[in-house]
C-alpha cells in the first residue's frame, strides 16, 4: 500500500514537470493524452483517477467520461472501477497511518457512546455513501481511514458502491463521443426523479 502512495505522488510530480498538474485535469487534454498513449492509455486512466481521489480538489468525473469515450461501456467502466479502488485505498491508508490513533483518542474522550468499532455499521455506511452522488468520494475514503473499519471491509463496500456510478460515467462519456449526451442526461434525470419519488414514498406513513 505504501508503494501505491509513493506511485501516486510520483505520477503527480511527473505531470507537474510538464506544466501545472491541475491543468491536466480537463477532459479535452486528458482525452488527447490518453489517445496519444496508445496501449498504455488504460494505465493513465487508472493513475489519473487515483490521483484525483487522493488530491481531493481535483475532479474525477472528466477522467471517467474520457474512459467511457475511448474504451466504451465495459472496458471504460473497468478502468474507472480500478482507478477508484486504487485511489480510495491510498486515501484510506494515508488517513489510517497519519490520523487513526489521534482520532480514536479524541472520539473516545468525547463520545464514549459512539460505537466506532461496529464493523458492519461502518461498512454499510461507506457503501451507502458511494451510491449517493453528492457525497464526497474522497472525504469518505479519508474519513473511513480514521475509524476502526478494517481495510478488507472498506474495499468491499467501496467496490460494491462505486459500480453503478462507474458504469453511468462511462456511458455518458461514450454517449458524448457519439453525440447522444442529451439523451443520456434525460435518462439520468428520469432515473433520479424516480429514485427521489420512491424515497419520498417510503418515508410517507401508510394511511
Amino acid at each position: 500500500m505504501l508503494l501505491l502512495v509513493i506511485l501516486a505522488f510520483a505520477i503527480w510530480g511527473w505531470l507537474d514537470h510538464f506544466g501545472s498538474a491541475s491543468s491536466w485535469y480537463h477532459s479535452g487534454r486528458i482525452l488527447q493524452l490518453v489517445r496519444d498513449a496508445g496501449p498504455t492509455g488504460p494505465l493513465i486512466i487508472v493513475a489519473t483517477m487515483a490521483i484525483a481521489i487522493v488530491f481531493s480538489p481535483l475532479p474525477s468525473a472528466p477522467i471517467a467520461m474520457v474512459s467511457g469515450a475511448l474504451y466504451g461501456h465495459l472496458a471504460g467502466t473497468l478502468y474507472i472501477f480500478i482507478g477508484s479502488l486504487v485511489g480510495a485505498s491510498i486515501a484510506f491508508t494515508i488517513a489510517r497511518v497519519l490520523g487513526y490513533q489521534a482520532a480514536q483518542q479524541w472520539i473516545e474522550q468525547r463520545f464514549p457512546q459512539w460505537k466506532l468499532g461496529d464493523q458492519r455499521r461502518l461498512m454499510w455506511l461507506v457503501m451507502a455513501s458511494r451510491l449517493v452522488p453528492f457525497v464526497s468520494f474522497d472525504l469518505v475514503s479519508y474519513a473511513a481511514g480514521i475509524t476502526a473499519l478494517s481495510y478488507p471491509r472498506f474495499l468491499l463496500a467501496t467496490a460494491i458502491g462505486i459500480l453503478p456510478a462507474s458504469f453511468l460515467l462511462a456511458h455518458f462519456g461514450e454517449a458524448a463521443m457519439e453525440h447522444q449526451f442529451a439523451i443520456s442526461l434525460i435518462l439520468l434525470a428520469v432515473l433520479l426523479i424516480a429514485a427521489g419519488l420512491s424515497q419520498l414514498r417510503s418515508r410517507t406513513p401508510d394511511d
